[in-house]
């Protein structure tokens, strides 16, 4: 999975707002 870019560290937390984005 691919991390948005708002997002430095790909963390389960991060990876909400990058499933939203």
């Amino acid at each position: 999975m691919t991390c948005a870019i708002s997002t430095k560290s790909c963390s389960g937390l991060h990876l909400e707002v990058t499933l939203e984005t």
